[in-house]
């Protein structure tokens, strides 16, 4: 990772641009997840319908809490606790482009453990989208690597990381679990 990847990306970002990025866990096709032009090229592109929830990625659970109406007091515990990569669902989402929300008004969203991710979020000041950069349905998807993204969407996007997949990235998909407003917690993928 350099400062010249990130400035580079975060410039796409900032125009409503699509970037293919390293995380810690697989590589995202990304985008600002407040810009609803965006958020819809990306949706276009992976052809995935609005409401079936995309992951987005926050520097810190203090952005976190600017995009989730009610943070239920156990995530900031299950989110310590975990050893591993974990995207959270919260109830309900505010201020995030369309589409980026579940049918159900949910947001997907993780802290990632990844340098690269976490300063571009920052800068951005904002949460990104970060999707597995395939087409149709991909809840099979458990494992990915740079080499395995199709053409079809290496050609559409406006910015590639210059790096493969990192020794930090398990190019495995990240766990996730659900939070109800009541702190109930349901294992959504282990």
């Amino acid at each position: 990772m350099s400062q010249n990847e990130i400035k580079e990306a975060l410039e796409v970002l900032k125009k409503g641009g699509l970037i293919i990025c390293n995380t810690d866990t697989i590589p995202a096709l990304a985008c600002d997840a407040t810009n609803p032009a965006a958020v819809n090229r990306l949706l276009d592109l992976t052809r995935r319908p609005k409401g079936a929830g995309l992951v987005m990625l926050a520097c810190d659970m203090d952005m976190v809490a600017r995009y989730v109406k009610n943070i239920p007091p156990i995530a900031l515990e299950v989110a310590e606790v975990s050893a591993t990569p974990l995207t959270i669902i919260y109830p309900q989402g505010i201020g995030l482009a369309p589409g980026t929300e579940a049918s159900d008004g949910s947001v997907a969203i993780r802290i990632p453990g990844n340098d690269f991710c976490t300063m571009l979020t920052r800068k951005l000041n904002r949460p990104i989208v970060a999707t597995i950069p395939a087409t149709g349905n991909t809840k099979s998807t458990v494992r990915l690597c740079m080499e395995e993204i199709s053409d079809e969407i290496l050609d559409n996007v406006d910015w590639i990381t210059k790096y493969s997949d990192l020794p930090d990235m398990t190019c495995s998909v990240s766990s996730i679990i659900s939070l109800g407003e009541g702190g109930e917690v349901k294992i959504i993928r282990k």
